[in-house]
């Protein structure tokens, strides 16, 4: 499956139609040329890409995983699995509201930090989950630390997109974040044959761990406050 997506990906990039330049000529896509041009943004490479590809392995990692994980573990059949993702999702919409108002109003950086540190808290307390309330509360709190950690990190991309460069720059930035889904679950596999599927689960967590640590320490401000200052 990895691969053909990989094919897909080469022909839709074949298949994007030229546009005319300014001057009368011809301008051609170029996926590699447009990483090339927004990498010399600092924010970018020293910002964005660790969370952009990381965050999506995280999650990659567990998504072929956690039917097993709730069958063998918990003991969920299919129909209270289904719940299980309910539980979660239900938390993550009902969050999304507030936490976007807080994303307006606090520092990036502090939602970041303490969503992706919840995240990854939450799946380690998840590993311990017995019984069916503890399994479908700590469901719950996964949803919410994503809703925690989603508009804070949209909030971040858009300070970053040049606003000439909004749809190219998006497109981009769901490309890598698309590897890191593809990349994920390949990985998850591999660990959980040699370690076990709960150490899928700590391993995910210690990817989250270390990217909470990230935007907690670095100065993600620093950046849009020279950018502010130039114009």
């Amino acid at each position: 499956m990895i691969s053909l997506w990989g094919v897909a990906l080469a022909v839709a990039l074949t298949l994007i139609p030229v546009k005319e330049g300014k001057a009368g000529g011809a301008s051609s896509f170029s996926f590699w040329k447009e990483v090339s041009n927004m990498a010399q943004n600092p924010a970018l490479g020293k910002i964005l890409l660790p969370g952009m590809f990381f965050q999506t392995m995280a999650g990659g990692l567990l998504l072929p995983l956690l039917p097993i994980y709730a069958q063998d573990k918990l003991g969920f059949n299919p129909n209270q699995y289904a719940f299980l993702l309910l539980a979660g999702g239900a938390a993550a919409v009902l969050s999304f509201l507030p936490m976007g108002r807080l994303a307006d109003r606090l520092r990036l950086k502090l939602l970041l930090g303490a969503g992706f540190g919840m995240s990854a808290l939450s799946l380690v307390l998840f590993s311990t989950a017995r019984s069916t309330p503890s399994a479908f509360l700590l469901a719950a709190l996964v949803g919410f630390s994503y809703a925690i950690v989603l508009p804070a990190w949209n909030n971040l991309l858009a300070k970053i997109i040049s606003p000439d460069r909004q749809a190219t720059g998006w497109g981009v930035f769901a490309t890598i974040e698309g590897m890191g889904i593809a990349t994920g679950p390949a990985l998850g596999g591999i660990v959980a044959k040699t370690y076990g599927i709960t150490a899928t689960l700590f391993f995910s967590a210690g990817i989250l761990a270390v990217l909470s640590c990230f935007y907690f320490l670095y100065p993600v401000e620093k950046f849009f406050e020279t950018r502010d200052k130039a114009h």
